[in-house]
């Protein structure tokens, strides 16, 4: 279904004086056009009746001028809905079906043309030109679809469901619907009357991978010393839509929900950008986030960006983040319009994406792989905020994806620090994360700062508007002065945004078609720059034109002189060196957003003019915000209140304007008494001094950096201390729910205080003298976070030290000395058995070998040690060693236990040393599962019927991602249940996940026979430098040592080329099966082990491990057949025949020498001769296998060319 059209041009018939005034060009996406003025002759007999929904039609109309608000009131009253603009002077509109010509003349309507097809329909869909992850296994195309915005949206999708399409996804808020379609039924879909656009849908999404905090300012706003601001987030909700849970990590306690991912652990790409946004940083001070006291709603991202608007609604979520890619320079998509139309329908909403890792791909803007690669139509939004990335020093990162955005507007909006950025990684660590990826939750942070200050102040929700357009005013200004499409508008400062919020230097007001609204704005002396900005969340723009602005406001600024200045004006044509240009100025008729900035302007009152130029939708809301920047320097940490360590490289972090003149750094350690130079020949163009900290002790410490005859200090004091070391739960009292805390002195400290983790922060539970604590607790089984600061006098104090984890004293390894006794004999683990244990060559006996430990104060010896499986007999015997306190040591029963059969034991074993009041570490009981070896054949496991199977185990050295089952499309195209490991998220380079089986007892076998090992596997590499490995090892020693018989790294693995998609198989043709010959271990055992050898590549399914084993007797059941083939060797077909008909279904393979399976059939019972064309084989020797119910028979043929 190629669309081909083409477009008359036809010459503008001039009528009246304002159609001589005016261009009439409409700016189409897919170019330019002309419409003839045909209102005056319009006949609405000319619709045909399937293009009439509900008794309206859908039309290109245009004016000769855009309506006024009074003209609107009466094309309303005509029945005529405008729904989207078009520059120039168009809408797309929904026009009573019995309209009249003259109706439309007195409308001042010039134009009324068909939508035609090519205006409803995307560029790929148009070439039929299907992306893999939008095509299914079944032939369906997946679609976003789009409904004209007064369409009643249940009853169109009730009628496309009811003519058979399959829709995945309602936005009913949206009139969009993401839906399933075979590519042959699209056009019936561009037929329907109410169906507005049609596109692919989005790509499903790629991630995008306590300095930010200083980076970003958010540590002015959220201070660690009395009297500082305390913008933490508090009360504010955030969204972060990602790759599933976070955590577990307790500096998320009591502030996340994730309802929605619940159980889905597949990466950790959310944990690194949840950290960034909300981390409290309790197990380590210096790792918060930027609000560490939001609320953060865990999901799953998808590309539909669905789910926005319940949350917004109902759980009152403002900010939503992403730090996914879905396209580079994507346009302005179905997704675009999606993310604009609920920011602009929800004034407190703001969505904030990564601008994407794409810089060095060129993605069609026509400027070369430097510019025009933002990634994925949600960030080319006009009212969202795409982040750029920053190393520590303020410099773009060269992965950072650059704009324009593709219809030429400011993309990225801002910048923020990403580049190994360290945050949140599960099971309480914290890692390095990097890319756009981390710096959007920067920025997302700092909104909810602003938020939670805005409430503060004025007891209601901001505007997203206001807070968007705060940021960007206040941003520092990087690379070209001006806007960039490098860095935006600069990079965040949570300090400057604060600082004009409650200064007040903002006003809003909304202006319609034509208007003119004027804002006075007094500037002070001593201003070496005015930024003053417009900014407005437009309306969502139509898929159909060539630019996304809507409502066009323009804006002048005039000095008390009356001299002008217009604002910021980048040059948006596709040239590499046109784009690298600064920005000059002039009228911008492009962006949502307008800026004026003034050098050194004079002292009085400003009037800024805003002009409705092209308001098609209004009244349209603006806002104005402005910032006065002098030659003052602001100290922006070390702030006030930190604690830092003596001796340790930090840095000292500044603003000031301009680059002349070197800076000089100075500190205080005796509150300003006197000062010691730090440096005094820092450059002008310097915000960031990388400090060694004096190794003194002082809670009296500032920082001064001044320049000429400005300078500016920490805005209060902080310390330098030693942190406190070692601390440990030294004791524990259970009849009094006492933990014992204990810790190394700190030099200065004159006391302690003491922390523990409460339902989300840690709290403080009291203060020592001494290097102890006696810690209440409501139960000592239960596990706790601890931790420790030092203080001393004049306001001295050391940091948090990182918590440490007291599991509870309920178990082996968590077990601490009683405060009521210090003799103490324990287990600290059961060494053998194994919890799994296989009998091997008839063996089922084992020894019974435990590991001692005493933790008490006193050397032990001559004390009783046992063992007892089930309820049979206890079995005691005597150590008689010597086990020193701290010491360890093995025990070996002399009494081995023999287990009867195959199944599931308790051994249970204990010490009985008296006077020992420490029970915690006493008895060690383990349940024992018994495995019997098979010896009886085929053994088949397809993994239908649970995981692991009986016949094998899993081993899992790490404890973190490793073999388990999944639902996929098998090696016969079929669903069907497998074992896979998802090394797309397992960030394990070289460790090694067994499947092992249970051992194959092959003894019994006569030779001549035969072993084979058969099993399907679907694999691919994520990229040449990551994939994964497997190795298959076979163990004839009952599993004492194991030998290589397969192995197959990532090309050789792989079953397909590479993908950076989380892959699954999708089709049969997804699998491979391969053979092993085991021959060599008949008349003996062997333990088979599937080796997983990660490479952080892509996932490995495995399936149908079949073992097949053939002696001479079972041979010969089939051989008796008279079985021939004719010919063998053969080139064009062969026939295989039976001297006598089959008795029952046979299934025959044909497998090649490299293992996989080239031909298969059953025959059917009472067959006697079939015939294979193996024209198509490559010239080799080939198995045939022949299987019935209880027959197994292997046969040669040879194929030449």
């Amino acid at each position: 279904m190629k669309l081909c059209y083409s477009f008359l041009f036809l010459a503008l018939f001039a009528f009246g004086t304002t159609s001589l005034a005016q261009d009439y060009t409409v700016n189409f996406y897919k170019g330019a056009r002309t419409f003839e003025a045909n209102a005056k002759t319009f006949d609405a007999s000319s619709i045909s009746s399937q293009e009439i929904w509900q008794n309206k039609v859908y039309r290109f109309i245009q004016f000769n001028a855009i309506p006024t608000d009074e003209e609107k009131l009466a094309i309303e009253t005509a029945g005529i809905e405008l729904l989207e603009y078009i520059p120039n002077f168009t809408y797309i509109a929904s026009v009573p079906s019995n309209i009249t010509g003259a109706e439309l003349t007195q409308l001042n309507i010039r134009s009324i043309q068909k939508i035609d097809d090519i205006y409803k329909i995307g560029q790929r869909v148009q070439d039929e030109e299907y992306p893999e992850w939008a095509v299914t296994k079944f032939g369906t195309v997946l679609l976003s679809i789009a409904l004209f915005d007064d369409v009643e949206f249940e009853v169109a999708i009730s009628e496309l469901e009811n003519e058979g399409v399959n829709t995945n996804v309602l936005l009913s808020h949206a009139n969009m619907a993401f839906i399933e379609v075979l590519p042959s039924a699209i056009q019936s879909l561009m037929n329907k009357p109410y169906v507005k656009y049609i596109d692919i849908v989005p790509h499903p999404g790629t991630p995008e991978s306590d300095d930010g905090r200083n980076l970003h300012r958010a540590n002015a706003i959220d201070g660690d010393y009395f009297g500082s601001r305390q913008y933490d987030g508090t009360g504010i909700a955030v969204a972060v839509n990602d790759d599933g849970a976070v955590g577990p990590h307790i500096d998320y306690t009591g502030r996340v929900n994730q309802d929605d991912v619940a159980g889905d652990f597949t990466g950790d790409h959310g944990d690194m950008v949840a950290g960034i946004v909300g981390a409290a940083g309790n197990l380590d001070p210096t790792m918060r986030g930027m609000a560490p006291a939001c609320y953060m709603h865990i999901r799953q991202y998808v590309s539909s960006m669905a789910g926005t608007m319940p949350l917004h609604l109902d759980s009152n979520v403002l900010i939503f983040q992403s730090s996914y890619s879905n396209g580079c320079n994507a346009g302005y998509t179905n997704t675009t319009v999606l993310v604009d139309e609920e920011i602009y329908n929800n004034p407190t909403l703001i969505q904030v994406f990564s601008a994407g890792n794409s810089n060095n791909q060129n993605c069609g803007y026509g400027a070369g792989n430097q510019w025009g690669n933002i990634t994925g139509g949600h960030k080319m939004g006009k009212n969202v905020i795409a982040t750029a990335n920053l190393d520590n020093d303020d410099g773009i990162v060269n992965s950072s994806s650059r704009g324009p955005a593709n219809d030429g507007r400011i993309k990225p909006d801002i910048a923020a620090h990403g580049a190994g950025q360290m945050s949140t990684d599960p099971n309480n660590t914290y890692a390095a994360g990097g890319g756009t990826s981390a710096a959007a939750p920067g920025i997302t942070g700092v909104l909810t700062q602003l938020h939670h200050a805005y409430e503060d102040m004025n007891g209601t929700t901001a505007n997203s508007a206001l807070l968007k357009a705060t940021v960007m005013n206040t941003a520092n200004d990087l690379g070209n002065e001006g806007p960039d499409f490098i860095y935006g508008w600069g990079k965040i400062n949570g300090l400057k945004s604060i600082q004009l919020l409650e200064d007040g230097r903002y006003t809003s007001g909304s202006i319609s078609q034509g208007g003119n609204d004027q804002v006075s704005i007094t500037v002070p002396a001593g201003v070496e720059q005015v930024k003053v900005m417009v900014y407005w969340a437009d309306k969502e723009a139509s898929t159909s034109a060539s630019t996304a602005l809507v409502n066009d406001l323009d804006a002048l600024l005039t000095d008390p002189n009356l001299a002008s200045y217009q604002p910021w004006l980048l040059d948006h044509t596709p040239n590499a060196t046109t784009l690298a240009l600064p920005a000059t100025t002039g009228a911008d008729h492009l962006n949502n957003v307008e800026q004026i900035a003034i050098d050194n302007p004079m002292a009085g009152t400003y009037t800024l003019d805003i002009t409705g130029t092209t308001v098609p939708f209004g009244p349209q809301e603006y806002w104005v915000v402005w910032e006065f920047i002098t030659d003052d320097i602001t100290v922006t940490y070390p702030f006030g209140g930190e604690g830092l360590i003596p001796g340790s490289n930090d840095r000292i972090h500044w603003d000031a304007n301009g680059t002349s003149g070197d800076f000089t750094l100075e500190y205080t350690d005796d509150n300003g008494g006197s000062w010691n130079t730090i440096a005094n020949n820092v450059s002008g163009a310097d915000r960031i001094y990388e400090w060694n900290v004096p190794n003194i002790l002082s809670g009296e410490v500032r920082v001064r950096v001044s320049r000429g005859g400005s300078q500016g200090e920490s805005a209060a004091n902080f310390s330098i201390m030693d942190r406190p070391e070692n601390i440990e739960v030294y004791r524990v009292c259970e009849s009094t729910n006492t933990v014992v805390l204990r810790w190394d002195p700190v030099v200065g400290a004159t006391g302690y205080d003491v922390f523990m983790l409460g339902s989300q922060f840690m709290d403080s539970i009291g203060s020592s003298t001494i290097e102890e604590f006696d810690a209440i607790v409501t139960d000592v089984a239960d596990p706790q976070w601890f931790t420790v600061r030092a203080k001393g006098a004049n306001g001295l104090r050391s940091n948090r030290q990182i918590a440490i984890y007291f599991p509870g004293a309920a178990g082996n390894g968590n077990c601490v000395l009683s405060c009521f006794s210090d003799s103490d004999v324990g287990i600290a683990a059961l060494s053998e058995p194994a919890a799994s244990f296989q009998t091997c060559s008839g063996n089922t006996t084992t020894d019974v070998v435990i590991d001692l430990e005493n933790i008490g104060l006193f050397t032990e010896s001559n004390f009783p040690v046992n063992y007892q499986v089930d309820n049979g007999s206890i079995v005691t015997e005597t150590y008689a060693g010597s086990l020193a306190p701290g010491g360890s040591a093995t025990h070996t029963f002399a009494t081995p236990f023999t287990f009867p059969s195959a199944g599931t034991y308790e051994l249970k074993t204990w010490t009985g040393l008296n006077g020992d009041s420490t029970t915690c570490n006493d008895t060690i009981t383990q349940i024992i599962t018994v495995s019997a070896s098979v010896s009886t054949f085929p053994l088949s496991e397809d993994f239908e019927s649970g995981f692991p199977p009986a016949t094998a185990e899993v081993i899992n050295p790490d404890g973190d991602l490793t073999w388990t089952d999944a639902n996929t499309t098998g090696a016969d195209g079929n669903a069907t249940t497998a074992t896979f490991i998802n090394n797309f998220s397992y960030n394990a380079a070289g460790q090694e996940d067994e499947l092992r089986f249970v051992n194959f007892d092959l003894s019994n076998v006569l030779n001549p026979a035969t072993a084979i090992l058969t099993f399907d596997v679907a694999y691919r590499e994520y990229s040449s430098n990551f994939s994964d490995d497997m190795r298959i090892d076979v163990s004839g020693d009952c599993g004492q040592s194991f030998t290589q018989v397969y192995l197959k790294d990532g090309p050789t693995l792989a079953t397909g080329p590479t993908t950076t998609s989380n892959w699954e198989p999708t089709s049969a043709g997804d699998w491979r099966n391969d053979t092993i010959d085991l021959s060599s271990y008949i008349g003996g055992n062997a333990i088979v082990r599937f080796v997983n050898i990660c490479g952080y590549g892509n996932n490995l399914y495995l399936d149908n491990i079949n073992l097949e084993v053939q002696s001479s007797a079972s041979l010969n059941e089939l051989n008796n057949l008279n079985l021939t083939f004719m010919p063998n060797p053969a080139n064009e077909e062969t026939t295989i025949q039976f001297a006598q008909p089959l008795a029952e279904d046979t299934k025959v393979s044909v497998v090649s020498m490299d293992g996989k399976v080239v031909w298969e059939q059953t025959i059917s019972k009472g067959t006697q001769t079939t015939t294979i064309n193996v024209s198509q084989w490559q010239a080799a020797v080939y198995t045939v296998r022949f299987a019935s119910e209880g027959q197994r028979a292997i046969r040669k043929i040879v194929i030449q060319d």
